[in-house]
């Protein structure tokens, strides 16, 4: 699907629901995003202008999970990618990136995928998130994490790697001076 049918595609994702982005997706253009400049310049507008783009560009890597369909996968990241899975698996180039989303949403589902906040420095950026999935065998997990992007010159994604953090928190120490741990099995990372 090409860049400039993003803007269509998007709009059924909105703030609240199931199916929901956290933050609010403005609409972006085609040219805007290809345009994208990576010699931050002095003026605080275009580097607002250019994190957004990247904001953009994420909200949208999110979108296709959520709505089960790739609106640009090629497009939005550079041939020679990196993609690395917080539990372990890591994908090489554009291509097996997708072929890894393809196959992913025929056996499951992401029900949510909500943005809390972004930092960008340079050509890298962090996104934390929260992650609710559910697979055809019934089974749902649900995590906090956060993903490290770096990007080419031309505003693609070039690395991300996922980092996972389990959401069911406690002190060990509450009833005293030795630790209490759950008897309950970790998540995988």
């Amino acid at each position: 699907m090409a860049l400039r049918e993003w803007s269509g595609k998007l709009n059924g994702v909105t703030k609240g629901g199931k199916n929901s982005i956290v933050t609010a997706m403005p609409t972006v253009t085609a040219m805007e995003v290809c345009s994208c400049k990576t010699d931050l310049h002095n003026t605080k507008t275009e580097k607002g202008a250019f994190m957004e783009k990247r904001e953009e560009i994420i909200r949208l890597w999110f979108a296709m999970w959520l709505k089960k369909c790739d609106f640009g996968i090629l497009d939005i990241f550079s041939e020679n990618a990196v993609y690395v899975e917080s539990w372990g698996p890591e994908y090489h180039g554009s291509f097996k990136i997708k072929q890894w989303f393809d196959e992913w949403n025929r056996r499951g589902s992401v029900l949510q995928w909500d943005i809390k906040q972004y930092f960008h420095k340079e050509n890298q950026s962090i996104v934390e998130w929260y992650f609710k999935d559910t697979m055809a065998d019934g089974k749902t997990e649900a995590f906090d994490g956060l993903s490290l992007t770096k990007w080419t010159q031309d505003g693609r994604i070039q690395f991300l790697k996922e980092f996972g953090c389990n959401t069911d928190n406690y002190d060990p120490y509450q009833n005293g001076c030795a630790p209490q741990f759950k008897e309950n099995r970790p998540m995988w990372f």
